[in-house]
């Protein structure tokens, strides 16, 4: 992702309706999945700004990693930020309780990413991760962001299980936005 856009991004996140529907969609599932997550190790994948774990009040064995690091000079408060490729995480195997991936896989090898967390989390680890849906949506937007792909809930399942996960649940939020077509 180009840096500019992560600075329209970083200037939208805290108030637009899409981010902070994400965010509590987001901060849900985290609550439901490790009631505990403040005292678990997590990892955010792409984290842009950092501002996911600052929101779920993530503590201070949690990390946000980032290929590009261009906001995260000023996100050193809190949680720790670094920068890493999605693909070549700097973590030790079976180490990581919960991996956030927020609008991630659609820029990255996806197949090698999940192979990735599978590596990184502990045995019952959980992977919460969003990507845009519906590849018949793709517009100038997607370019413009950096995206390889859209995806089909069926493809999704597919990667994510062919990557050593079990998937749980995979579920759309915000259909009501989706355009009619």
């Amino acid at each position: 992702m180009r840096a500019d856009r992560l600075d329209r991004i970083a200037a939208a996140e805290q108030d637009h309706f899409w981010f902070e529907a994400r965010r509590n969609v987001v901060i849900d599932e985290v609550t439901r999945r490790r009631p505990d997550h403040r005292n678990v190790r997590m990892l955010d994948v792409g984290c842009g700004t950092g501002s996911m774990l600052d929101a779920i009040g993530a503590n201070a064995s949690s990390v946000g990693l980032d290929p590009l690091g261009h906001h995260l000079p000023q996100r050193a408060r809190g949680p720790r930020f670094g920068r890493a490729r999605t693909e070549a995480l700097p973590v030790r195997s079976e180490t990581i309780d919960l991996i956030l991936a927020l609008d991630v896989l659609e820029h990255v090898d996806d197949r090698l990413a999940i192979r990735e967390f599978t590596r990184c989390l502990k045995p019952g680890g959980v992977f919460i991760g969003t990507v845009p849906a519906g590849p018949r949506l793709w517009s100038y937007r997607d370019d413009d962001a950096g995206h390889l792909r859209r995806y089909r809930r069926v493809d999704l399942r597919a990667t994510v299980s062919s990557g050593g996960l079990i998937v749980e649940q995979c579920r759309a939020f915000q259909g009501v936005l989706m355009p009619l077509l």
